[in-house]
């Protein structure tokens, strides 16, 4: 999720935006030691995007200061791989991710995102998963360049707790730590609702440097094959 209001809206900081966006469409694995380890091995990219179930439509809308924005929706076929990643609504376009690529557990190493309308530059995105096959860092690469990080740190149940994200801008760089709490779940237990607190460690006040906190939701709606 991306809270744009407060943020220069230079073109390096429409850069950022856009890399922290494509990153922001991983949302990373829930696990459940065992059963959740044969679900990942049958249907790597429901485990990736924290689902269970015979998934086909995920909608995700993030709600920020009381009004939604940002969404992505996410198409899974029958065997549960995701057919169909994009953004609905950056800056009035459509972000689609293409160029996958796999490992031997069939799990999603790197793919690319690029703008259908704004045409930017493709943003290219490389997962390194944990003994657990969870997501455990990403890395965004602009122009051969890594210019954004992210550490995810899970809790017991195997759900996503926390992430560090770091942007590498010489010009703006930020620090950003983003905690979760869930609020509700459907009747397959996967997360429907959740709370994000982001702090910015490196936000700015004119030339003044602050910390600010940030709330907002997530809210999925899911269907299913029958």
């Amino acid at each position: 999720m991306l809270e744009i209001d407060n943020i220069p809206r230079s073109r390096t900081m429409k850069r950022v935006l856009y890399i922290i966006a494509a990153l922001c469409l991983v949302i990373t694995s829930c696990t459940n030691p065992k059963q959740e380890k044969r679900e990942q091995k049958q249907h790597p990219d429901l485990a990736l995007y924290e689902l269970k179930g015979k998934v086909k439509v995920v909608k995700v809308l993030f709600n920020s200061n009381g009004y939604d924005e940002l969404g992505y929706t996410l198409l899974f076929d029958a065997k549960g791989m995701c057919t169909t990643h994009r953004y609905d609504n950056l800056w009035n376009d459509e972000e689609i991710v293409k160029d996958i690529e796999r490992n031997t557990e069939r799990q999603i190493t790197s793919y690319t995102a690029q703008g259908a309308k704004s045409k930017e530059p493709k943003v290219e995105t490389h997962f390194i998963y944990d003994a657990q096959g969870r997501v455990a860092n990403t890395n965004a690469i602009w122009y051969g360049e890594t210019v954004v990080t992210e550490n995810l740190v899970y809790d017991s149940k195997g759900r996503l707790k926390k992430t560090v994200r770091n942007v590498l801008d010489p010009g703006y760089p930020v620090k950003e730590t983003i905690t979760y709490r869930y609020l509700a779940t459907d009747s397959l237990n996967n997360w429907t609702r959740r709370e994000a607190l982001k702090i910015d460690e490196n936000a700015r006040t004119g030339e003044e440097e602050v910390i600010s906190e940030t709330i907002y939701t997530e809210k999925r709606v899911i269907s299913y094959h029958k």
